[in-house]
């Protein structure tokens, strides 16, 4: 009994001495350095992760201003209203919390910068293949 293989452009199983995918036409003696950015598939994990970590930061920064309206705002209630010093309370723990957060955020996506680089370049190189084509 003959062992699978499986196309790396679709993967679907393939015949041991199959040239061509019969699903996806694809080139199978091609070497992989001559396959072009094109028909290279960026890795998941990266195409989903780096844009990800692009808008946990905008949120972050977004959870500190919306901390800092809230403050304003509280600190505007009437001495009268009874709730005035918890909700004082409760919008600076969110404005330290949302500070903390959007800093360990920005800590992190700075430790991997050179991986989004990189991530960014093969994302261009693609999108430029896939402009020549059309």
């Amino acid at each position: 009994m003959t062992e699978l293989h499986y196309c790396p452009y679709c993967g679907n199983p393939l015949e041991e001495e199959a040239t061509v995918c019969p699903y996806c036409n694809a080139n199978l003696q091609q070497k992989e350095e001559d396959v072009s950015p094109v028909e290279k598939d960026l890795p998941l994990e990266d195409t989903i992760r780096y844009p990800f970590i692009f808008a946990l930061v905008a949120i972050g920064l977004q959870s500190i201003v919306l901390a800092i309206i809230s403050l304003v705002m509280v600190t505007k209630m009437s001495e009268k209203n009874r709730f005035k010093r918890m909700a004082i309370i409760f919008a600076w723990f969110a404005l330290f919390f949302s500070i903390g957060s959007t800093i360990i955020e920005i800590v992190y996506f700075y430790s991997i910068w050179p991986e989004i680089q990189k991530y960014l370049e093969e994302l261009q190189s693609v999108i430029n293949n896939y402009t020549n084509l059309l």
